[in-house]
Protein backbone atom coordinates (compact mmCIF):
# COMPACT_ATOMS: atom_id res chain seq x y z
CA UNK A 1 0.00 0.00 0.00
CA UNK A 2 1.37 3.32 -1.00
CA UNK A 3 1.40 6.47 1.63
CA UNK A 4 -1.49 8.28 -0.07
CA UNK A 5 -3.61 5.27 0.34
CA UNK A 6 -5.84 5.63 3.24
CA UNK A 7 -7.66 2.80 5.18
CA UNK A 8 -10.78 4.77 5.35
CA UNK A 9 -11.80 8.55 5.44
CA UNK A 10 -10.48 9.12 8.75
CA UNK A 11 -7.06 8.91 7.64
CA UNK A 12 -7.04 10.97 4.76
CA UNK A 13 -6.02 13.93 7.03
CA UNK A 14 -3.02 14.92 4.69
CA UNK A 15 -2.22 15.40 1.54
CA UNK A 16 -0.52 12.16 -0.35
CA UNK A 17 2.55 11.62 0.37
CA UNK A 18 4.31 8.84 -1.26
CA UNK A 19 7.81 9.32 0.70
CA UNK A 20 6.29 9.17 4.34
CA UNK A 21 8.27 6.97 6.76
CA UNK A 22 6.76 3.90 7.09
CA UNK A 23 7.68 2.47 10.90
CA UNK A 24 6.74 -1.59 11.71
CA UNK A 25 4.75 -2.05 14.71
CA UNK A 26 7.73 -2.65 16.81
CA UNK A 27 9.42 0.51 15.82
CA UNK A 28 5.91 2.49 16.68
CA UNK A 29 6.01 0.77 20.09
CA UNK A 30 9.41 1.86 21.07
CA UNK A 31 8.87 5.29 19.90
CA UNK A 32 5.29 5.67 22.14
CA UNK A 33 7.76 4.59 24.67
CA UNK A 34 10.32 7.26 24.11
CA UNK A 35 7.58 9.41 23.32
CA UNK A 36 5.68 8.82 27.03
CA UNK A 37 9.06 9.17 28.48
CA UNK A 38 9.52 5.93 30.11
CA UNK A 39 12.29 4.80 27.86
CA UNK A 40 14.26 7.35 29.17
CA UNK A 41 12.84 9.27 32.57
CA UNK A 42 13.49 12.93 32.59
CA UNK A 43 14.38 15.49 35.46
CA UNK A 44 10.84 16.40 35.36
CA UNK A 45 8.37 17.68 38.63
CA UNK A 46 5.25 15.48 38.94
CA UNK A 47 2.64 17.78 37.67
CA UNK A 48 5.29 18.42 34.65
CA UNK A 49 4.75 14.85 33.87
CA UNK A 50 0.89 14.80 34.31
CA UNK A 51 0.81 18.00 32.32
CA UNK A 52 3.16 16.78 29.39
CA UNK A 53 0.67 13.60 28.85
CA UNK A 54 -2.45 15.97 29.12
CA UNK A 55 -3.83 13.82 32.09
CA UNK A 56 -3.04 10.78 33.72
CA UNK A 57 -5.44 7.73 34.02
CA UNK A 58 -6.17 6.82 37.59
CA UNK A 59 -9.22 4.58 38.48
CA UNK A 60 -6.79 3.01 40.71
CA UNK A 61 -4.60 5.72 42.95
CA UNK A 62 -1.33 3.82 43.51
CA UNK A 63 -0.88 2.51 40.63
CA UNK A 64 -0.91 6.32 38.93
CA UNK A 65 1.35 7.58 41.44
CA UNK A 66 3.74 4.89 39.86
CA UNK A 67 2.99 5.88 36.40
CA UNK A 68 3.81 9.29 37.27
CA UNK A 69 7.14 7.98 38.95
CA UNK A 70 8.31 6.13 35.80
CA UNK A 71 8.30 8.82 33.80
CA UNK A 72 10.77 10.98 36.28
CA UNK A 73 14.24 10.75 36.91
CA UNK A 74 13.17 11.41 40.58
CA UNK A 75 10.71 8.42 40.88
CA UNK A 76 8.29 9.15 43.82
CA UNK A 77 10.16 11.45 45.43
CA UNK A 78 7.77 14.91 45.55
CA UNK A 79 4.93 13.01 44.37
CA UNK A 80 2.53 13.26 47.35
CA UNK A 81 3.83 17.44 47.89
CA UNK A 82 2.56 17.93 43.91
CA UNK A 83 -0.87 16.45 45.49
CA UNK A 84 -0.98 18.51 48.82
CA UNK A 85 -0.17 21.93 47.28
CA UNK A 86 -2.57 21.40 44.41
CA UNK A 87 -0.33 21.01 41.56
CA UNK A 88 -2.23 17.69 41.03
CA UNK A 89 -5.69 17.04 41.46
CA UNK A 90 -8.02 14.17 40.45
CA UNK A 91 -11.46 14.30 38.80
CA UNK A 92 -13.69 13.07 36.07
CA UNK A 93 -12.19 15.30 33.52
CA UNK A 94 -13.02 13.10 30.73
CA UNK A 95 -15.07 9.95 29.26
CA UNK A 96 -16.29 9.43 33.10
CA UNK A 97 -12.83 8.17 34.12
CA UNK A 98 -10.62 9.36 36.63
CA UNK A 99 -7.54 11.07 35.76
CA UNK A 100 -4.68 13.26 37.06
CA UNK A 101 -4.98 16.80 35.87
CA UNK A 102 -3.16 20.11 36.55
CA UNK A 103 -4.50 21.97 39.14
CA UNK A 104 -4.24 25.45 37.67
CA UNK A 105 -6.60 23.55 34.44
CA UNK A 106 -9.22 21.70 36.40
CA UNK A 107 -11.69 24.49 35.45
CA UNK A 108 -10.99 24.17 31.90
CA UNK A 109 -11.14 20.78 31.59
CA UNK A 110 -14.32 20.78 33.40
CA UNK A 111 -16.01 23.55 31.16
CA UNK A 112 -15.05 22.09 27.85
CA UNK A 113 -15.71 17.96 28.48
CA UNK A 114 -17.92 18.19 32.04
CA UNK A 115 -21.47 18.72 29.69
CA UNK A 116 -20.19 15.89 27.41
CA UNK A 117 -20.03 13.55 30.50
CA UNK A 118 -23.30 14.99 31.84
CA UNK A 119 -24.93 14.40 28.80
CA UNK A 120 -23.82 10.79 28.73
CA UNK A 121 -25.17 10.17 32.57
CA UNK A 122 -28.33 11.83 31.44
CA UNK A 123 -30.51 8.83 31.83
CA UNK A 124 -29.02 7.23 34.98
CA UNK A 125 -28.76 11.27 36.88
CA UNK A 126 -32.91 10.75 36.04
CA UNK A 127 -33.29 7.99 37.15
CA UNK A 128 -32.00 8.77 40.57
CA UNK A 129 -33.58 12.11 40.87
CA UNK A 130 -29.99 13.82 40.91
CA UNK A 131 -31.03 17.17 39.92
CA UNK A 132 -33.09 17.43 42.94
CA UNK A 133 -30.67 16.62 45.28
CA UNK A 134 -27.75 18.31 43.82
CA UNK A 135 -28.23 21.52 45.93
CA UNK A 136 -28.94 20.34 49.04
CA UNK A 137 -26.13 17.89 48.31
CA UNK A 138 -23.67 21.08 47.51
CA UNK A 139 -24.97 22.37 50.92
CA UNK A 140 -24.26 19.14 53.01
CA UNK A 141 -20.54 18.88 51.13
CA UNK A 142 -19.40 22.09 51.93
CA UNK A 143 -20.58 22.06 55.20
CA UNK A 144 -18.93 19.28 56.18
CA UNK A 145 -15.68 20.62 54.65
CA UNK A 146 -15.42 24.14 56.36
CA UNK A 147 -12.66 22.57 58.70
CA UNK A 148 -10.78 21.27 55.75
CA UNK A 149 -10.45 18.20 53.50
CA UNK A 150 -12.26 15.30 54.66
CA UNK A 151 -12.58 11.44 53.21
CA UNK A 152 -15.02 11.23 50.77
CA UNK A 153 -17.13 9.06 53.41
CA UNK A 154 -17.43 11.98 55.63
CA UNK A 155 -19.35 13.16 52.71
CA UNK A 156 -21.47 9.86 52.54
CA UNK A 157 -22.24 10.31 55.79
CA UNK A 158 -23.32 14.46 55.59
CA UNK A 159 -25.39 13.50 52.88
CA UNK A 160 -26.81 10.19 54.59
CA UNK A 161 -27.90 12.42 57.64
CA UNK A 162 -29.66 15.27 54.99
CA UNK A 163 -31.73 12.20 53.86
CA UNK A 164 -30.22 12.22 50.28
CA UNK A 165 -29.08 8.47 49.73
CA UNK A 166 -30.94 5.16 50.14
CA UNK A 167 -30.57 4.31 46.78
CA UNK A 168 -27.68 2.27 45.38
CA UNK A 169 -25.12 4.67 43.36
CA UNK A 170 -26.85 7.80 44.80
CA UNK A 171 -23.36 8.59 47.15
CA UNK A 172 -21.21 8.24 43.40
CA UNK A 173 -23.35 9.74 40.88
CA UNK A 174 -23.82 12.88 43.42
CA UNK A 175 -19.73 13.35 44.00
CA UNK A 176 -19.43 12.71 40.48
CA UNK A 177 -21.87 15.47 39.88
CA UNK A 178 -20.36 17.92 42.06
CA UNK A 179 -17.17 17.12 40.45
CA UNK A 180 -18.15 17.86 36.83
CA UNK A 181 -19.86 21.08 37.92
CA UNK A 182 -16.38 22.34 39.68
CA UNK A 183 -17.54 22.01 43.40
CA UNK A 184 -15.22 19.74 44.33
CA UNK A 185 -11.85 17.52 43.60
CA UNK A 186 -9.82 15.05 45.15
CA UNK A 187 -6.90 16.89 46.89
CA UNK A 188 -4.40 15.89 49.16
CA UNK A 189 -3.17 12.13 49.67
CA UNK A 190 -4.24 10.35 52.75
CA UNK A 191 -1.80 9.00 55.29
CA UNK A 192 -1.28 6.22 53.51
CA UNK A 193 -1.52 7.55 50.22
CA UNK A 194 -4.28 5.08 48.74
CA UNK A 195 -7.11 7.88 48.40
CA UNK A 196 -7.19 11.24 48.74
CA UNK A 197 -9.52 13.60 50.36
CA UNK A 198 -12.25 15.91 49.26
CA UNK A 199 -11.63 19.45 48.72
CA UNK A 200 -13.95 22.22 47.42
CA UNK A 201 -12.21 23.63 44.60
CA UNK A 202 -12.51 27.58 45.38
CA UNK A 203 -10.41 26.82 48.34
CA UNK A 204 -8.13 24.76 47.26
CA UNK A 205 -7.30 26.37 43.85
CA UNK A 206 -7.07 29.96 42.44
CA UNK A 207 -10.10 31.04 40.89
CA UNK A 208 -10.00 31.48 36.75
CA UNK A 209 -7.47 30.00 34.73
CA UNK A 210 -6.90 27.64 32.11
CA UNK A 211 -3.16 27.36 32.73
CA UNK A 212 -0.30 28.58 31.45
CA UNK A 213 1.97 27.26 28.70
CA UNK A 214 4.81 26.62 30.54
CA UNK A 215 8.31 27.14 29.47
CA UNK A 216 11.44 25.17 29.82
CA UNK A 217 12.90 25.58 32.68
CA UNK A 218 16.38 27.38 32.76
CA UNK A 219 19.05 24.84 33.13
CA UNK A 220 17.05 21.99 32.58
CA UNK A 221 19.01 19.08 31.13
CA UNK A 222 17.95 15.55 29.16
CA UNK A 223 19.66 12.33 28.70
CA UNK A 224 20.16 12.10 25.02
CA UNK A 225 17.36 10.66 23.45
CA UNK A 226 14.65 12.46 25.79
CA UNK A 227 11.36 14.15 24.45
CA UNK A 228 10.36 17.04 26.13
CA UNK A 229 7.44 18.18 27.37
CA UNK A 230 4.98 19.00 25.08
CA UNK A 231 4.28 22.32 25.88
CA UNK A 232 8.09 23.30 25.70
CA UNK A 233 10.54 24.13 23.31
CA UNK A 234 13.15 21.44 21.81
CA UNK A 235 16.02 20.33 23.73
CA UNK A 236 19.85 19.11 21.34
CA UNK A 237 19.37 19.18 17.47
CA UNK A 238 15.79 17.78 17.28
CA UNK A 239 13.28 20.84 16.26
CA UNK A 240 9.83 20.93 17.34
CA UNK A 241 9.63 23.88 15.06
CA UNK A 242 6.86 24.29 12.91
CA UNK A 243 7.08 25.84 9.52
CA UNK A 244 8.35 29.38 8.86
CA UNK A 245 10.86 28.34 11.24
CA UNK A 246 14.83 29.04 10.86
CA UNK A 247 17.69 26.91 11.85
CA UNK A 248 18.95 23.82 11.02
CA UNK A 249 17.13 20.23 12.09
CA UNK A 250 17.99 16.72 12.81
CA UNK A 251 13.99 15.99 12.37
CA UNK A 252 12.01 15.31 9.56
CA UNK A 253 11.22 18.75 7.77
CA UNK A 254 7.37 19.97 7.43
CA UNK A 255 6.95 19.85 3.93
CA UNK A 256 8.24 16.07 3.96
CA UNK A 257 5.92 14.91 6.81
CA UNK A 258 2.53 15.10 5.18
CA UNK A 259 1.98 19.15 6.49
CA UNK A 260 1.41 22.11 4.15
CA UNK A 261 2.49 25.03 4.47
CA UNK A 262 -0.38 26.47 7.26
CA UNK A 263 -0.52 23.29 9.41
CA UNK A 264 -0.18 19.56 9.87
CA UNK A 265 -4.13 18.59 8.70
CA UNK A 266 -5.27 20.52 5.64
CA UNK A 267 -8.62 21.22 4.95
CA UNK A 268 -10.91 20.49 7.79
CA UNK A 269 -14.08 21.67 9.27
CA UNK A 270 -14.93 23.14 12.12
CA UNK A 271 -12.52 25.80 11.38
CA UNK A 272 -9.59 25.97 13.69
CA UNK A 273 -10.66 29.65 14.96
CA UNK A 274 -13.64 27.89 16.52
CA UNK A 275 -12.01 25.24 18.15
CA UNK A 276 -10.68 26.56 22.07
CA UNK A 277 -7.30 26.99 22.39
CA UNK A 278 -7.21 24.81 25.26
CA UNK A 279 -8.31 21.93 23.24
CA UNK A 280 -5.18 22.49 20.93
CA UNK A 281 -3.35 22.44 24.06
CA UNK A 282 -4.51 19.35 25.01
CA UNK A 283 -4.81 17.28 21.28
CA UNK A 284 -1.39 18.82 21.10
CA UNK A 285 0.01 17.22 24.15
CA UNK A 286 -2.02 13.98 23.31
CA UNK A 287 -0.25 13.44 20.28
CA UNK A 288 3.64 14.40 21.13
CA UNK A 289 2.96 12.28 24.02
CA UNK A 290 1.51 9.14 22.72
CA UNK A 291 2.37 9.38 19.09
CA UNK A 292 2.67 7.88 16.69
CA UNK A 293 -0.80 7.63 17.26
CA UNK A 294 -3.77 8.47 14.99
CA UNK A 295 -5.81 11.51 15.16
CA UNK A 296 -9.09 9.20 15.85
CA UNK A 297 -7.35 8.13 18.81
CA UNK A 298 -6.67 11.71 19.80
CA UNK A 299 -11.19 11.72 19.71
CA UNK A 300 -11.52 8.89 21.57
CA UNK A 301 -8.99 9.85 24.46
CA UNK A 302 -10.43 13.69 25.04
CA UNK A 303 -14.04 12.07 24.33
CA UNK A 304 -14.55 14.78 21.83
CA UNK A 305 -15.54 15.03 18.04
CA UNK A 306 -13.34 14.05 15.59
CA UNK A 307 -14.13 17.15 13.49
CA UNK A 308 -13.50 19.37 16.71
CA UNK A 309 -10.14 17.01 16.96
CA UNK A 310 -8.83 17.65 13.67
CA UNK A 311 -9.79 21.11 13.17
CA UNK A 312 -7.49 21.72 16.53
CA UNK A 313 -4.96 19.95 14.76
CA UNK A 314 -4.87 22.02 11.86
CA UNK A 315 -3.29 24.61 13.73
CA UNK A 316 -0.54 22.06 15.63
CA UNK A 317 2.57 22.98 13.49
CA UNK A 318 5.35 20.73 15.75
CA UNK A 319 4.46 16.73 14.55
CA UNK A 320 4.84 14.84 11.91
CA UNK A 321 2.92 12.12 9.77
CA UNK A 322 4.38 8.44 9.30
CA UNK A 323 2.09 5.92 8.17
CA UNK A 324 2.08 1.86 10.03
CA UNK A 325 2.52 -1.46 7.67
CA UNK A 326 -1.03 -1.07 7.10
CA UNK A 327 -1.09 2.44 5.88
CA UNK A 328 -2.57 3.76 8.44
CA UNK A 329 -1.84 7.47 8.74
CA UNK A 330 -0.04 8.21 12.44
CA UNK A 331 1.28 11.22 14.44
CA UNK A 332 3.85 12.24 16.72
CA UNK A 333 6.69 14.50 17.78
CA UNK A 334 9.40 14.93 15.22
CA UNK A 335 12.03 14.70 18.18
CA UNK A 336 10.87 11.22 18.67
CA UNK A 337 11.83 9.78 14.75
CA UNK A 338 15.06 11.89 15.41
CA UNK A 339 16.04 9.83 18.23
CA UNK A 340 14.28 6.53 17.41
CA UNK A 341 17.56 5.07 15.18
CA UNK A 342 19.77 6.08 18.54
CA UNK A 343 17.78 4.64 20.62
CA UNK A 344 16.18 1.48 20.51
CA UNK A 345 18.22 -0.23 22.71
CA UNK A 346 17.45 1.68 25.51
CA UNK A 347 13.79 1.57 24.25
CA UNK A 348 13.98 -1.86 24.26
CA UNK A 349 14.74 -2.64 27.68
CA UNK A 350 11.80 -4.59 29.75
CA UNK A 351 9.73 -2.18 31.73
CA UNK A 352 6.77 -3.35 34.49
CA UNK A 353 3.89 -1.16 34.13
CA UNK A 354 0.91 -0.39 36.89
CA UNK A 355 -2.47 -1.48 36.30
CA UNK A 356 -4.25 1.35 34.02
CA UNK A 357 -0.67 2.70 32.45
CA UNK A 358 -1.46 5.41 29.62
CA UNK A 359 0.74 3.25 27.44
CA UNK A 360 -1.98 1.03 27.46
CA UNK A 361 -5.12 2.92 28.77
CA UNK A 362 -4.19 5.49 26.40
CA UNK A 363 -5.24 4.13 23.58
CA UNK A 364 -8.15 2.41 22.16
CA UNK A 365 -6.46 0.40 19.30
CA UNK A 366 -3.88 -1.27 21.17
CA UNK A 367 -2.86 -3.38 18.25
CA UNK A 368 0.65 -2.03 17.19
CA UNK A 369 1.94 -2.97 20.74
CA UNK A 370 -0.32 -5.92 21.52
CA UNK A 371 -1.07 -9.23 19.88
CA UNK A 372 -4.78 -9.44 19.69
CA UNK A 373 -4.74 -12.81 20.38
CA UNK A 374 -3.53 -11.28 23.99
CA UNK A 375 -6.01 -8.58 24.70
CA UNK A 376 -7.91 -10.17 26.74
CA UNK A 377 -5.08 -11.39 29.35
CA UNK A 378 -4.25 -7.76 30.40
CA UNK A 379 -8.28 -7.57 31.02
CA UNK A 380 -9.68 -10.75 32.40
CA UNK A 381 -13.28 -11.14 31.78
CA UNK A 382 -13.01 -7.45 30.06
CA UNK A 383 -14.42 -6.40 33.39
CA UNK A 384 -12.59 -3.21 32.95
CA UNK A 385 -10.16 -3.88 35.30
CA UNK A 386 -6.99 -3.58 33.69
CA UNK A 387 -3.62 -5.76 35.15
CA UNK A 388 -0.05 -4.51 35.32
CA UNK A 389 1.78 -5.61 32.31
CA UNK A 390 5.18 -6.01 31.47
CA UNK A 391 6.45 -4.58 28.08
CA UNK A 392 10.06 -5.86 26.16
CA UNK A 393 10.64 -4.63 22.78
CA UNK A 394 8.20 -1.99 22.69
CA UNK A 395 5.78 -4.55 23.32
CA UNK A 396 3.20 -5.88 25.95
CA UNK A 397 4.56 -9.28 26.59
CA UNK A 398 2.76 -10.22 29.51
CA UNK A 399 1.45 -9.55 32.81
CA UNK A 400 3.10 -9.10 36.20
CA UNK A 401 1.92 -9.64 40.10
CA UNK A 402 3.80 -9.05 43.72
CA UNK A 403 3.42 -11.66 46.26
CA UNK A 404 4.27 -10.79 49.92
CA UNK A 405 6.69 -12.91 51.18
CA UNK A 406 8.34 -12.12 55.22
CA UNK A 407 11.82 -12.27 53.22
CA UNK A 408 10.42 -10.07 50.99
CA UNK A 409 8.55 -9.35 47.80
CA UNK A 410 8.04 -12.01 45.11
CA UNK A 411 7.83 -10.98 41.43
CA UNK A 412 5.50 -13.45 39.27
CA UNK A 413 5.55 -13.27 35.79
CA UNK A 414 2.77 -14.65 33.44
CA UNK A 415 4.49 -13.72 29.97
CA UNK A 416 2.31 -14.26 26.81
CA UNK A 417 4.88 -16.38 24.96
CA UNK A 418 8.34 -18.02 26.35
CA UNK A 419 10.72 -15.02 27.80
CA UNK A 420 14.09 -15.66 27.82
CA UNK A 421 15.80 -16.23 31.26
CA UNK A 422 18.19 -12.78 30.02
CA UNK A 423 14.54 -10.73 29.88
CA UNK A 424 13.56 -12.70 33.12
CA UNK A 425 16.54 -11.29 34.72
CA UNK A 426 15.63 -7.54 33.48
CA UNK A 427 12.41 -7.87 34.77
CA UNK A 428 13.09 -8.59 37.91
CA UNK A 429 15.65 -5.03 37.69
CA UNK A 430 12.63 -3.67 36.54
CA UNK A 431 10.81 -5.12 39.40
CA UNK A 432 13.03 -3.58 42.31
CA UNK A 433 12.87 -0.22 40.90
CA UNK A 434 9.62 0.10 40.26
CA UNK A 435 8.78 3.93 41.90
CA UNK A 436 6.40 2.89 44.61
CA UNK A 437 5.74 6.04 46.81
CA UNK A 438 7.07 4.80 50.65
CA UNK A 439 3.71 5.03 52.25
CA UNK A 440 2.68 2.15 49.66
CA UNK A 441 5.52 -0.41 50.55
CA UNK A 442 5.45 -3.48 52.28
CA UNK A 443 1.70 -3.24 54.40
CA UNK A 444 0.11 -6.15 52.99
CA UNK A 445 -1.63 -4.21 50.32
CA UNK A 446 -1.91 -3.85 46.74
CA UNK A 447 0.07 -0.85 45.77
CA UNK A 448 -0.39 -0.80 42.23
CA UNK A 449 2.72 -1.57 41.22
CA UNK A 450 1.34 -5.16 40.99
CA UNK A 451 -1.71 -7.17 41.86
CA UNK A 452 -0.96 -8.60 44.95
CA UNK A 453 -1.49 -12.55 44.44
CA UNK A 454 -4.95 -14.01 45.00
CA UNK A 455 -6.60 -10.61 45.17
CA UNK A 456 -7.49 -7.99 42.84
CA UNK A 457 -6.65 -4.09 42.01
CA UNK A 458 -7.87 -2.14 44.94
CA UNK A 459 -9.03 0.35 42.78
CA UNK A 460 -10.27 4.54 43.84
CA UNK A 461 -12.86 4.87 41.23
CA UNK A 462 -15.37 5.68 43.62
CA UNK A 463 -18.11 3.82 41.68
CA UNK A 464 -18.81 2.04 38.28
CA UNK A 465 -17.20 2.88 34.96
CA UNK A 466 -19.04 5.09 32.98
CA UNK A 467 -17.43 5.09 29.10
Amino acid sequence: MTAGDAVDAGDAVGPAEPDLPVLTDREIGLARLLAHGLAEPGQLSPDEVVRRLGAVQAQDLPGALVSVGLRRSGGSAGVREAFDDARIVRTWPMRGTLHLVPGEELRAWLAVLGPRTEASTAARRRDLGIAERLEPAREAALGALQHGPQPRERLHAAWEEAGLLGVPGLAYHLMLALHLDATLCFGPLTGDGRDQLVVPVEQWLPPGGNGPEPEEPAGTSRPAGMIPAPDQGPVGTASARGPGATGTSSAPRPDAAGRSTTGAFPAVTPPAAEVPPVVVRWIRRYLRSHGPVAVEEAARWAALPRATVRAAAAVIDDVVAVRDRRGRLLWCAPEVLAALPGSTRRASRVLLLPPFDEFVLGYGDRSHVLAPAHARRIVPGGNGVFRPTVVAGGRIAGTWSRRRRATGDELLLEPFGTLSETRRRAAQRAFDRVPVPPSLRHDGHSDGAGIDQGSTVRGSSHGPPLG
